[in-house]
């Protein structure tokens, strides 16, 4: 038995990068650049700051072991 045909046009493959054609195209692409960038950016900020914590803490760790092996060492 076949299927029956889809009302519904078929939409490109999201992984191929379409070219706009017209002003409303730009606009919809651009505006989905803009969010992608945002979000690209947010992810930086969030690593740099688990990156900062996590260098505060190993700092934390290195001198409470120099402490310890100082007093084993004694």
């Amino acid at each position: 038995m076949n299927r029956p045909i889809s009302a519904l046009p078929k939409r490109p493959a999201r992984g191929t990068a379409r070219t706009a054609r017209t002003r409303k195209d730009a606009a919809i692409h651009l505006v989905r650049l803009e969010f992608d960038i945002g979000r690209l950016a947010d992810g930086i900020a969030q690593v740099e700051r688990r990156r900062d914590l996590y260098a505060a803490e190993l700092a934390v760790k290195t001198r409470e072991r120099s402490r310890l092996l100082g007093i084993l060492g004694a």
